[in-house]
């Protein structure tokens, strides 16, 4: 089955292609090896050479991600060994897991007595133009561009899908990966409509809109029908909640540690196990119209620029999450500062696009809920960043050092406090018997050694809030009245559960900060039933589709649960409604 991975190695090539040949390289023969850090603690990587070639190149421990590092393990090595240099991109999409990577090998080269300098030399390329003619160009690798690439192929269209990071799955690979629906299309939906429609929506929203999330839950079998005739082992997440579809491969990942990355990853070996065309690295930069029509698109690539002329366009580039412009006109009270566990690559280009075509904007774009996070670095490349600091045994105070809401763990504590308007984060105050008790007290010690903008230490409660930014006299006001609470065992101002109280008293005293990375922004633009972009004129725009987060605002009561679902729904539908105009 030929891989998605092939693809990035190729891509990673191109910049070393014409790189100076190794016969005129001299080493020490042997193996080096060498750590460096990286993305989530240190990379080792071994290289072996001769005395005129790098003969391996082995990534060794380390804790990276694991859909990340198994892109830049199949990639990064090759490309050194094949070029014989260290000329090699960093994979975009994988920047730091690539560059510890490479930091290290070229250490394994220094090693050997190489010339690193001289072995990272860049020639000058020359540009290169191209041309593609296709039925239909999909733009973005993620969970939505990936479905509507695998349709289309599946019913005989020819399709180009292109990706401007050299990575697949954008968002998918941060998301848990169940899709809601049944597989069993005779079960009810009532749970569905529930789940992520009533209970979807804050007060006083109209989101999602009903109708269209009846409309999407009663063809979801059929979604699953379609990613079953793929090949994809289908399953509920829990027996007991049949209302959560996963796709189960083992041989890539635990579905409860790697869920979206295995939908990512199957689609894409599905795609091109069938013959389907996927040029990564390659950025959509405008809409090619004609007639008032759109006719597909320019891009870069790497080493030039390329014109994909096509029928139809399916936009599939995710949120804006990543524009500072967009985010500031449309979803302002999240747009400074804010953590989001996204693709770096949704940085609402695809958006931009179609609002100069015209499109008419959501203008209530949603962050959803954020999710505590004590090491934000880990919320943009891997699923385990919850932080086990977010413990309601502890006592929770806000920036000012007050007490804001009774210390409840996920969701429901931290949707809880973003409604009241405070900021988003919150930090946990413990003694030392507390996180003894809570069995915090290594977690402790590992990020008090690296983290020192979230984890503070003090032997006195004056000392930890002004090590913290906290007003004194307001913190130890609060602390003195909460372990009030903790000798009475009953807490008058929250009602806290009594077996969860536990006084702040005993030095060493902790502060930890704990950020809420969002799951992503619902908004984009509106679309026709059928998905085709609408402009202010009401008509939609030959030749356009929108899909996933680009769209979907009215699907979605907020960021996150959702998400796959809708993009499925989206995809597919667009989809099928190509398809009825090309019979």
């Amino acid at each position: 089955m030929k891989s998605v991975l092939s693809l990035v190695i190729t891509l990673a090539m191109l910049a070393v292609c014409l790189t100076p040949a190794i016969a005129e390289a001299s080493f020490t023969p042997g193996t080096y090896s060498a750590t460096v850090p990286g993305n989530n603690g240190n990379v080792t990587v071994s290289v072996t050479v001769t005395e005129d070639a790098i003969t391996d190149v082995t990534i060794g421990e380390n804790n990276e991600t694991m859909h990340i590092m198994n892109e830049v393990q199949a990639a990064i090595p090759q490309a050194i060994l094949d070029s014989q240099s260290l000329a090699v991109d960093a994979l975009s999409g994988a920047t730091i897991t690539s560059r510890a990577v490479l930091s290290a090998a070229a250490k394994c080269i220094e090693q050997a007595g190489g010339d690193t300098a001289a072995l990272s030399e860049k020639p000058a390329v020359e540009p290169t133009e191209e041309v593609i003619d296709t039925d239909v160009v999909v733009v973005g690798a993620g969970i939505a561009g990936l479905t509507a690439a695998s349709k289309l192929l599946s019913e005989g269209v020819s399709v180009v899908l292109i990706e401007q990071l050299d990575i697949i799955g954008g968002t998918t690979r941060f998301a848990g990966g169940s899709m809601f629906g049944t597989l069993d299309p005779e079960a009810t939906s009532d749970w569905l409509l529930e789940r992520y429609g009533v209970s979807g929506r804050r007060t006083g929203e109209k989101y999602p809109n009903m109708e269209k999330l009846e409309r999407m839950v009663e063809v979801m079998p059929d979604t699953f029908d379609f990613y079953r005739s793929l090949g994809f082992n289908l399953d509920y997440e829990k027996p007991e909640e049949i209302n959560r579809v996963v796709v189960r491969d083992d041989s890539i990942g635990d579905v409860l540690q790697e869920g979206g990355y295995i939908w990512a990853k199957s689609l894409v070996d599905a795609y091109e196990s069938r013959g389907g065309k996927l040029l990564l690295g390659t950025k959509a930069t405008a809409l090619r119209q004609a007639d008032g029509a759109i006719v597909g698109v320019d891009a870069e690539t790497k080493t030039g620029t390329l014109t994909i002329n096509a029928k139809y366009t399916i936009m599939a580039t995710g949120s804006a999450v990543g524009s500072r412009e967009l985010m500031a006109e449309f979803c302002p009270t999240k747009a400074d500062g804010e953590i989001y566990q996204s693709s770096v690559g949704s940085t609402g280009e695809g958006i931009a696009m179609l609002l100069d075509l015209g499109a008419v904007p959501f203008e209530d774009w949603d962050a959803g809920l954020g999710l505590p996070c004590t090491f934000p670095v880990y919320a943009r490349s891997n699923r385990d960043y919850l932080s086990p600091f977010a413990n309601d045994g502890a006592l929770f105070v806000g920036y000012d050092g007050v007490r804001e809401a009774k210390e409840w763990t996920g969701k429901l504590f931290t949707g809880a406090y973003q409604i009241v308007g405070k900021p988003d984060a919150f930090f946990t105050i413990l003694d030392a018997p507390t996180a003894e008790k809570l069995g915090l007290t290594e977690a402790l010690a590992d990020g008090l050694s690296w983290n020192t903008t979230h984890f503070f230490q003090a032997d006195t409660l004056e000392a930890l809030a002004e090590a913290a930014g906290f007003d004194t006299e307001t913190f130890l006001a609060t602390v003195e009245e909460y372990n009030g609470y903790c000798e009475a065992g009953e807490d008058l101002a929250f009602g806290k559960d009594a077996d969860k109280l536990s006084a702040i008293s005993e030095a060493p005293f902790y502060a930890v900060k704990n950020e809420l990375a969002h799951l992503d922004v619902v908004g984009g633009v509106q679309t026709s039933n059928d998905f085709e972009v609408i402009t202010e004129s009401g008509e939609t725009v030959p030749g356009i589709y929108a899909v996933g987060n680009v769209t979907g605002r009215d699907l979605m009561g907020n960021a996150g649960g959702s998400a796959f679902s809708v993009a499925a729904y989206t995809s597919l539908t667009a989809c099928e409604s190509i398809l009825s105009k090309r019979n």
